[in-house]
């Protein structure tokens, strides 16, 4: 489910909680039931541990729970909790049962293994305004490289039309000449006719 109000609460971390104690623990911490959010019923919003799809980076964040049967991941562009349909957790652990719930990720230990130990990144812990400036700057950076393209283009069209007009006017190159020759065509071949 998509739910922006999770990326306000996305930070990176070295590990998930892997027992019931510690994720209660870093739960109460979070309090997301107590999070202004539009995504799902307050009881549904819970703390969640997940790798990201590229599953080289561990978060921590408030998002609305799914069941599932599969390992779940976090699509931090996609601002969703979702299925990893390349990892059924019933191949990593043998105690999965058929469907859980996201936010018991700790249930699933093996979910966690898949998380690349070569691509790791190694990253201090992030505070959702450190993850939402450096997403705004990115947008600030496409919004101004859009508008820079717009006006070059813009100014290069201009430039011809403005140039064209001024050759037209001064008879001062090939295009301007045979825009002047054809105009004295056209009215010659008039006078002609009258």
């Amino acid at each position: 489910m998509f739910c922006p109000e999770s990326m306000k609460t996305l930070s990176v971390v070295k590990a998930c909680p892997l027992n019931e104690k510690d994720w209660l623990s870093a739960a109460k911490k979070m309090k997301c039931e107590s999070k202004n959010q539009t995504c799902c019923p307050k009881e549904d919003y819970k703390y969640h541990c997940l790798v990201n799809v590229f599953q080289n980076v561990t978060f921590q964040l408030c998002a609305p729970r799914i069941r599932l049967n599969y390992c779940p991941q976090y699509n931090d562009y996609g601002a969703r909790v979702q299925i990893n349909f390349n990892a059924n957790c019933t191949d990593t652990s043998t105690d999965c049962g058929k469907f859980y719930d996201s936010n018991k990720a700790y249930e699933m230990p093996n979910c966690f293994k898949l998380k690349s130990e070569e691509n790791n990144i190694v990253a201090d812990e992030k505070t959702p305004d450190e993850e939402i400036s450096r997403s705004y700057l990115i947008g600030v950076v496409i919004g101004i490289s859009f508008i820079i393209t717009i006006l070059i283009l813009t100014l290069m069209w201009k430039c011809k039309v403005f140039k064209r007009k001024v050759c037209d006017f001064m008879k001062c190159n090939d295009s301007g000449e045979n825009h002047v020759l054809q105009f004295e065509m056209v009215e010659m071949i008039r006078r002609q006719n009258a």
